[in-house]
């Protein structure tokens, strides 16, 4: 199976990826990061815990009649990797800054 990153900014590493695609010859699905607290659950998306943090995955077999619902999962994951990262990118800023006050 061949795969497809999907990253919200560079650099281009885990922690900037909100979805990965990986297809087959017949067969397909997405896995995409979620954000507990907005994510609304689906009966056609699985929990698992492979690409991304436990319990923050979903995935869904790529089929046509699920297309709308995935592309919200898509913009869901997206949204919620740039929150994630701006939330450690403020806390890693933040103790910084004390580190540098208590010197």
């Amino acid at each position: 199976m061949e795969k497809l990153s999907l990253y919200t900014q560079k650099p281009l590493e885990p922690k900037n990826r909100f979805a990965l695609i990986k297809c087959g010859v017949n067969t397909g699905y997405i896995a995409f990061r979620i954000n507990h607290n907005t994510f609304n659950e689906n009966d056609n998306a699985r929990k698992v815990s492979w690409y991304f943090k436990q319990g923050t995955e979903r995935r869904m077999n790529i089929i046509l009649e699920d297309i709308p619902q995935i592309l919200q999962c898509l913009e869901h994951a997206y949204h919620a990797t740039l929150e994630r990262s701006q939330k450690n990118h403020n806390a890693a800023k933040k103790a910084w800054e004390t580190r540098n006050k208590l010197q």
